[in-house]
């Protein structure tokens, strides 16, 4: 059954509060004091897409945060409930202590014990970080410790990779974790050569055990460094990063080595008004390792509906802007080419757009694109949005993007033809309505061709609340640089939040 489908009806809630200043405690120490408090709740009423004369999963999902400071000291405390009402059995809420960690830090140190996000360089080699809108949370639970004098900083890391066993999210990503443990361990330093110049290193090893049987079965092992120099001649800067990753699997008691793999970036950007120009490079050769999120160089949305490749692919992005100072008016334009391995073809990436404000309060942008791996698939993408200023203080809004695919020309083909329409009104800072329609053509009938919602939003003060109700027929969905194939949704929504 999807996460959400047809016929959900879905409750949203969330309130956080926070307070700098406790009863009676002196206002020496008050000062020096906080605390800092979330809930976010969902409700959801699920129907069984693929048995549509079931009756509907109801769910109840609950998570909380709590954030302290005092001085030096720092902690927090993530949980999360869910419930599952089942007429056919008893059923029980379940409490998660999902995250915790206690942290101190002052000029030159910092140690943390419980949950961190650690990351190396770009990402490339590790990257363990949060995406709400997917139900991400990668932490490492263990130990971190920091010293950084003046120019200099050495640290080390190990723990177990911690993901949320609850993800409270409408579209959670399965991390793969109920069969494994991840451990790992690791270390960087480094060093500022001057004020716009740094370089650094490190080492990680990862382990992967079985929970079957405890047994050790992959062994990761990378070493990289990076560097970066800043205000080169006053307008470039310039970033290398290479890494190389060992892969080790245990074979009748004894490990057995892969070939060497390397994941390596460089970009270089010229800065002069009104000019800017960037080169980004990416060769990530055999680098296939589930814990990091390194530079993709493309643009998301039409990337959501091809296996996106992190792990073997070299291409080169060049971008280039120029900005009208007299009118505001922004060119902008793009090209990658590359060799996607896993695919097994050339690649070719090309976007262009301008951005113009006009007059009488009117702006707009306009975005082309086109994507192909040639032989294997193509996929022109295309972008329309305005932005009105009507009465004072009120802003209408239109967007328009279309996108047509067509994938897996050498094998099996398939296409999709998707198009959106997003109209939004602003009558003030506080009241705003939104209208969605997409028409997705080349649709199976079961599935649907037309989807229809409508939202209003409201914001006052503290409150910030917004209520949605129709279908939307799923597909693409990116946030944070992730992006993924999310179902389909029909019902409503009611998302609310108070800040005291």
């Amino acid at each position: 059954m999807k996460e959400v489908s047809l016929g959900s009806l879905l409750l949203l809630c969330s309130i956080s509060w926070g307070a700098s200043e406790l009863g009676s405690i002196s206002e020496s120490v008050s000062s020096r004091f906080q605390v800092n408090a979330s809930d976010h709740l969902i409700f959801s009423s699920a129907k069984n897409d693929v048995d549509q004369t079931a009756p509907p999963t109801q769910t109840l999902m609950n998570e909380g945060k709590l954030h302290s400071e005092y001085g030096y000291w720092n902690g927090d405390i993530h949980f999360t409930n869910r419930y599952e009402p089942d007429p056919n059995k008893r059923s029980s809420p379940t409490f998660n202590l999902e995250k915790k960690s206690l942290r101190f830090e002052s000029k030159d140190w910092q140690f943390i014990l419980g949950d961190s996000h650690p990351q190396l360089g770009r990402g490339i080699a590790l990257s363990l970080f949060s995406e709400p809108v997917f139900g991400i949370d990668n932490t490492l639970e263990g130990a971190v410790g920091k010293y950084r004098p003046e120019n200099f900083e050495l640290s080390f890391f190990g723990g177990r990779v911690n993901v949320l066993s609850n993800p409270v999210a409408i579209n959670p990503i399965d991390m793969r974790m109920k069969d494994r443990n991840v451990l790992m361990s690791g270390g960087t330093v480094n060093y500022k050569l001057n004020s716009d110049s740094q370089i650094g290193a490190y080492y990680l090893m990862t382990l992967n055990q079985r929970k079957s049987d405890f047994d050790l079965d992959k062994r990761f092992q990378t070493v990289g460094f990076h560097w970066s120099q800043d205000n080169m001649a006053d307008s470039i800067d310039l970033y290398l990063e290479s890494n190389i990753m060992i892969l080790d699997k245990a074979s009748k008691g004894a490990w057995v080595r892969n070939p060497l793999a390397r994941g390596n970036y460089f970009s270089a950007s010229w800065s002069d008004s009104p000019w800017k120009i960037k080169f980004e490079a990416k060769d990530y050769h055999g680098f296939d390792y589930d814990f990091r999120k390194p530079p993709s160089l493309e643009e998301e949305v039409p990337l959501a509906n091809v296996p996106n490749n992190f792990s073997d692919i070299t291409a080169g992005k060049l971008y280039g802007e120029h900005l009208t100072l007299s009118t505001g008016t922004k060119v902008y334009s793009s090209l990658l080419y590359g060799r996607d391995r896993l695919e097994n073809g050339e690649l070719y990436h090309a976007v262009s757009g301008a951005k113009i404000p006009w007059s009488a309060g009117i702006e707009t942008e306009l975005k082309l694109g086109y994507r192909t791996v040639i032989g294997m698939s193509e996929m022109p993408h295309g972008s329309l949005k305005t932005k009105i200023k009507t009465f004072p203080g009120q802003v209408a809004e239109l967007e328009m993007r279309k996108q047509f695919s067509r994938l897996q020309l050498n094998n099996n083909p398939s296409f999709e033809d998707r198009n959106s329409l997003l109209v939004s009104y602003s009558f003030s800072e506080n009241w705003s309505v939104t209208g969605g329609y997409e028409m997705i053509p080349t649709n199976d009938i079961e599935l649907g061709k037309n989807f229809y919602n409508v939202g209003a939003s409201y914001r006052r003060g503290s409150l910030t609340s917004r209520a949605f109700v129709g279908d939307t027929s799923g597909g693409a969905q990116c946030a944070g640089g992730v992006c993924r194939q999310a179902p389909a949704y029909s019902g409503a929504m009611l998302e609310a939040s108070y800040l005291f």
